[in-house]
């Protein structure tokens, strides 16, 4: 109402919603899209204005990564118990997700008897997290007579794995992709400080200075939240 009383500065452009978890199915979409389709009928019912476009943004996941449960999260700061890793078979794909936007839209429209407006889609996790790998070396072991054993590399969340915080993600010996599993680590920045991890208490092939460690699904959040601290 605020926005239609004052034409002379404010046009009514668009109903915005958006999800900040990376969900792996359509259905929390689906309900939100309801409800602003409902709020774009109550407009077009109370003030005889359609609302031209509905921008559904965010929270669409990557079947390989993603954001850990508030319980593992806490399972990983006070224990360092690693996060488990996603089943992408629990995933639908991006494509299944539009289909199913797209219907929910079109059987609104039909039932209320409004105006479709124009879809405006925010998936940028999708398309950028698997388009990028965070790759850093191994510089210095630190061996403890129990494990986890410390691992220093040139990546931690300080400098630009901050997403590594509060999201699973998939780590590899890219060198040596073949190497079993056999020790336990803290993988840790190059920074003065235990603040500074990249994975704590990972399962890991035996690890050796100038190993090449590899974190897949580095494409989101990752640059955009780095710090040129220290280079």
């Amino acid at each position: 109402e605020r926005i239609l009383g004052a034409p002379r500065w404010l046009e009514l452009q668009s109903v915005h919603f958006h999800l900040v978890a990376a969900a792996r199915n359509s259905a929390l979409h689906r309900r939100l899209t309801l409800a602003a389709l409902e709020f774009i009928a109550q407009v077009r019912d109370r003030h005889g204005v359609q609302v031209p476009c509905l921008d559904v943004g965010g929270g669409f996941g990557v079947p390989t990564s993603g954001v850990m449960s508030r319980g593992a999260y806490a399972m990983q700061r006070l224990f360092t118990v690693p996060g488990r890793p996603p089943d992408p078979a629990d995933h639908v794909s991006f494509e299944d997700y539009l289909r199913d936007l797209v219907a929910t839209v079109r059987e609104f429209v039909a039932r209320r008897g409004i105006e479709a407006p124009t879809m405006i889609i925010e998936p940028g996790r999708v398309i950028t997290s698997r388009a990028e790998i965070l790759v850093s070396r191994v510089h210095t072991i630190k061996r403890n007579r129990s494990e986890p054993h410390f691992a220093l590399t040139d990546a931690g969340r300080v400098l630009i794995a901050y997403p590594c915080d509060y999201e699973y993600h998939q780590i590899f010996v890219a060198n040596r992709m073949r190497a079993p599993l056999q020790e336990r680590y803290n993988l840790m920045g190059r920074l003065c400080t235990t603040a500074d991890w990249l994975a704590r208490n990972r399962l890991l092939p035996s690890l050796s200075e100038g190993d090449t460690i590899a974190v897949m699904d580095a494409g989101a959040y990752f640059s955009s939240y780095a710090s040129n601290f220290a280079f």
